[in-house]
Protein backbone atom coordinates (compact mmCIF):
# COMPACT_ATOMS: atom_id res chain seq x y z
CA UNK A 1 0.00 0.00 0.00
CA UNK A 2 2.71 2.21 0.90
CA UNK A 3 4.60 1.61 -3.05
CA UNK A 4 1.02 2.73 -4.34
CA UNK A 5 0.28 5.97 -2.21
CA UNK A 6 4.02 7.02 -3.32
CA UNK A 7 2.85 6.36 -7.01
CA UNK A 8 0.09 8.00 -6.97
CA UNK A 9 1.99 10.63 -5.25
CA UNK A 10 4.24 11.00 -7.86
CA UNK A 11 2.17 10.69 -10.90
CA UNK A 12 0.39 13.50 -9.58
CA UNK A 13 3.09 15.39 -9.23
CA UNK A 14 4.38 14.29 -12.74
CA UNK A 15 0.70 15.89 -14.28
CA UNK A 16 1.53 18.93 -12.59
CA UNK A 17 4.85 19.80 -13.74
CA UNK A 18 3.47 18.52 -17.20
CA UNK A 19 0.67 20.77 -17.45
CA UNK A 20 2.81 23.71 -16.77
CA UNK A 21 4.64 22.46 -19.78
CA UNK A 22 1.56 22.25 -21.82
CA UNK A 23 -0.27 24.99 -20.59
CA UNK A 24 2.72 27.44 -19.41
CA UNK A 25 2.46 29.16 -16.02
CA UNK A 26 0.01 31.02 -14.98
CA UNK A 27 1.78 34.25 -15.07
CA UNK A 28 3.11 33.65 -18.67
CA UNK A 29 -0.76 33.27 -19.68
CA UNK A 30 -1.59 36.53 -18.01
CA UNK A 31 1.00 38.46 -19.82
CA UNK A 32 -0.20 36.43 -23.14
CA UNK A 33 -3.65 37.96 -22.21
CA UNK A 34 -2.58 41.43 -21.18
CA UNK A 35 -0.53 41.59 -24.52
CA UNK A 36 -4.09 39.77 -26.72
CA UNK A 37 -6.19 42.63 -25.24
CA UNK A 38 -3.14 45.51 -25.88
CA UNK A 39 -3.39 44.33 -29.56
CA UNK A 40 -7.71 43.91 -29.61
CA UNK A 41 -7.53 47.92 -28.11
CA UNK A 42 -4.19 49.13 -30.60
CA UNK A 43 -6.60 47.63 -33.94
CA UNK A 44 -9.54 49.78 -32.04
CA UNK A 45 -7.77 52.41 -31.99
CA UNK A 46 -6.72 51.89 -35.49
CA UNK A 47 -9.63 51.72 -36.81
CA UNK A 48 -11.12 54.90 -34.84
CA UNK A 49 -8.47 56.54 -36.39
CA UNK A 50 -9.24 55.80 -40.06
CA UNK A 51 -12.92 56.54 -39.48
CA UNK A 52 -12.00 59.72 -38.19
CA UNK A 53 -9.97 60.23 -41.40
CA UNK A 54 -12.91 59.04 -43.51
CA UNK A 55 -15.11 61.69 -41.63
CA UNK A 56 -13.34 64.69 -41.14
CA UNK A 57 -10.45 63.95 -43.83
CA UNK A 58 -7.60 64.80 -41.54
CA UNK A 59 -5.98 62.55 -38.63
CA UNK A 60 -7.30 63.32 -35.38
CA UNK A 61 -4.24 65.37 -33.43
CA UNK A 62 -4.53 63.34 -29.80
CA UNK A 63 -6.40 60.55 -28.85
CA UNK A 64 -8.61 62.80 -26.90
CA UNK A 65 -9.58 63.99 -30.02
CA UNK A 66 -11.18 60.26 -30.57
CA UNK A 67 -12.81 60.38 -27.18
CA UNK A 68 -14.62 63.53 -27.85
CA UNK A 69 -15.46 62.44 -31.57
CA UNK A 70 -18.94 60.39 -30.28
CA UNK A 71 -16.88 57.13 -31.89
CA UNK A 72 -17.86 54.51 -28.80
CA UNK A 73 -15.84 53.36 -26.33
CA UNK A 74 -12.27 53.79 -27.10
CA UNK A 75 -9.65 51.90 -24.72
CA UNK A 76 -6.71 54.10 -25.17
CA UNK A 77 -5.39 52.34 -21.62
CA UNK A 78 -2.93 49.88 -21.29
CA UNK A 79 -5.10 47.10 -19.76
CA UNK A 80 -2.39 46.17 -16.88
CA UNK A 81 -0.67 49.81 -16.31
CA UNK A 82 -3.30 51.92 -17.25
CA UNK A 83 -1.29 53.97 -19.02
CA UNK A 84 -2.23 55.77 -22.22
CA UNK A 85 -0.89 54.03 -25.66
CA UNK A 86 0.81 56.50 -27.91
CA UNK A 87 -0.66 57.74 -30.83
CA UNK A 88 1.28 60.36 -33.33
CA UNK A 89 -0.14 61.60 -36.45
CA UNK A 90 2.30 62.22 -39.18
CA UNK A 91 2.22 63.20 -42.53
CA UNK A 92 -0.73 63.12 -44.90
CA UNK A 93 -1.92 59.99 -43.89
CA UNK A 94 0.18 58.09 -41.88
CA UNK A 95 -0.02 57.86 -38.40
CA UNK A 96 1.53 56.02 -35.41
CA UNK A 97 0.89 53.71 -32.56
CA UNK A 98 2.65 52.73 -29.53
CA UNK A 99 2.43 49.81 -26.79
CA UNK A 100 4.59 48.10 -24.39
CA UNK A 101 3.96 44.04 -24.75
CA UNK A 102 5.47 41.44 -22.13
CA UNK A 103 5.90 38.80 -24.78
CA UNK A 104 6.90 38.43 -28.78
CA UNK A 105 3.92 38.39 -30.51
CA UNK A 106 5.73 35.53 -32.52
CA UNK A 107 5.77 32.82 -29.60
CA UNK A 108 4.47 29.50 -30.01
CA UNK A 109 1.74 31.19 -32.64
CA UNK A 110 -0.29 32.60 -29.52
CA UNK A 111 -1.13 35.63 -31.77
CA UNK A 112 -1.49 35.03 -35.22
CA UNK A 113 -3.36 37.57 -37.41
CA UNK A 114 -4.57 37.42 -40.85
CA UNK A 115 -2.81 39.67 -43.47
CA UNK A 116 -4.87 39.96 -46.27
CA UNK A 117 -3.37 40.43 -49.87
CA UNK A 118 -3.39 43.91 -51.09
CA UNK A 119 -6.50 44.96 -52.68
CA UNK A 120 -6.14 46.75 -55.63
CA UNK A 121 -3.59 49.52 -55.84
CA UNK A 122 -1.47 49.47 -52.83
CA UNK A 123 -4.29 47.53 -50.64
CA UNK A 124 -3.99 47.66 -46.80
CA UNK A 125 -2.38 44.57 -46.22
CA UNK A 126 0.18 46.70 -43.56
CA UNK A 127 -2.46 47.90 -41.80
CA UNK A 128 -2.90 44.17 -40.05
CA UNK A 129 0.94 43.26 -39.38
CA UNK A 130 0.77 43.23 -35.90
CA UNK A 131 3.75 41.59 -34.74
CA UNK A 132 6.19 42.59 -32.20
CA UNK A 133 8.96 42.06 -29.53
CA UNK A 134 9.59 42.22 -26.13
CA UNK A 135 8.86 45.92 -24.63
CA UNK A 136 7.87 48.88 -26.33
CA UNK A 137 6.86 48.60 -29.99
CA UNK A 138 5.60 51.42 -32.08
CA UNK A 139 3.09 50.40 -35.84
CA UNK A 140 3.15 52.89 -38.75
CA UNK A 141 0.28 53.10 -40.59
CA UNK A 142 -0.48 54.92 -43.73
CA UNK A 143 -4.08 54.90 -44.24
CA UNK A 144 -4.56 53.71 -48.47
CA UNK A 145 -7.21 56.18 -49.82
CA UNK A 146 -7.89 52.97 -52.40
CA UNK A 147 -9.08 51.28 -49.32
CA UNK A 148 -10.51 53.65 -47.42
CA UNK A 149 -11.96 56.30 -48.93
CA UNK A 150 -13.18 59.44 -47.45
CA UNK A 151 -16.75 59.87 -46.75
CA UNK A 152 -19.18 62.51 -49.16
CA UNK A 153 -19.76 65.87 -47.12
CA UNK A 154 -22.85 66.60 -46.77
Amino acid sequence: MRYFIIGVITLIAFAVVAGFFVAGSPTKERMRKFDSQRLENLQSLQSSVIYYWQKHRALPASLDVLQNANLGQLFSRDPETNAEYEYAPGGGETFTLCATFAQSGNVSGIMSFPKPVPVGAGGDAGMWDWEHGVGRTCFTRTIDRNAYEPFPKN
